[in-house]
């Protein structure tokens, strides 16, 4: 929920967004357990904070490039 509220306000937007990248990080993690011989646990969440690392990189490129950020 709160990588799907970086980018939208709409609340049902917000639950969508996160129902699907909690889908994503689980299985993902889930795919990295197997493949690596790792626990599962671990993997869903370094996976879930790796998206999160992201999503703040990918919103603060946004700010660094919005034309109000070159005005002021």
């Amino acid at each position: 929920a709160a990588i799907s509220a970086m980018f939208t306000r709409d609340l049902r937007k917000m639950m969508v967004v996160a129902g699907i990248l909690g889908v994503t990080f689980t299985t993902t993690g889930l795919w990295i357990s197997y493949v690596f011989d790792v626990t599962s646990g671990a993997a869903i969440i370094l996976t879930a904070a790796t998206g999160d690392l992201l999503a703040l990189t990918a919103r603060r490129l946004r700010h660094l490039r919005s034309p109000d950020k070159a005005m002021g």
